[in-house]
């Protein structure tokens, strides 16, 4: 058996990979095989009532899959030492990340259905569904803002005054990622906590979502 699976796995048209599976699709699929196997072992009203029901349900989970993907979507994702904004239009992704930077969203891409990809450097500022963003980086000295940004995200450990920083600039929301040492985050999280200003760290909390609309 062992040589039999070694022989077949080195055939790489009959290797299907890349292939997005949910929890409700895999449920469906079992039952699909144990209704099979009723059939194989007896075939009767019952069986084969059983066997299309099965199906049924396989088909109404793949079309639940895909109406559950947003059409458009933004994601700060949690890499370490790496900075990744993604901004989904349909099927295709925008990445803002270092120029330098090797990206690798394979998983999220398969997931989400994706077929286009563009890089692009991260700016500054930008803004994204009507929101405001600001970038704040490690020689970032920040300004006055006339406007209240919605989101400041900080990488690379930048040293500053964070409670004088939030005075100064008073954003809605802070977000921390991965490029950013544990040290620092668990200070900004506590003086966010303070001046009751939502605070997210994507190494604690895992991607933080921009938005999201199907």
């Amino acid at each position: 058996m062992n040589f039999f699976i070694e022989k077949i796995s080195g055939i790489e048209s009959l290797i299907i990979s890349d292939i997005s599976v949910s929890k409700i699709q895999l449920l469906a699929c079992y039952v699909v095989f144990i209704a099979l196997i009723l059939i194989l072992k007896k075939m009767n009203f019952k069986t084969v009532q059983y066997l299309l029901i099965s199906l049924l349900l396989l088909q109404v989970s793949t079309i639940y899959a895909k109406a559950s993907i947003p059409a458009k979507e933004a994601l700060i994702f949690n890499f370490s030492k790496k900075t990744i904004i993604a901004e989904k239009d349909d099927h295709k992704l925008t990445v803002y990340t270092q120029t330098d930077s090797i990206v690798n969203l394979k998983d999220y891409n398969r997931e989400r259905r994706i077929t286009k990809m563009e890089m692009r450097p991260l700016p500054k500022y930008f803004q994204m569904d009507d929101k405001i963003f600001m970038l704040l980086d490690t020689a970032e000295v920040f300004p006055k803002l006339k406007i209240r940004p919605d989101l400041v995200l900080l990488r690379n450990s930048p040293k500053i005054n964070f409670e004088r920083f939030l005075d100064s600039v008073q954003p809605k929301a802070v977000v921390a990622d991965g490029s950013n040492f544990t040290s620092f985050a668990k200070k900004w999280k506590e003086t966010g906590a303070q001046k009751k200003i939502p605070f997210h760290y994507t190494s604690e909390k895992g991607s933080f979502t921009i938005f999201q609309k199907n």
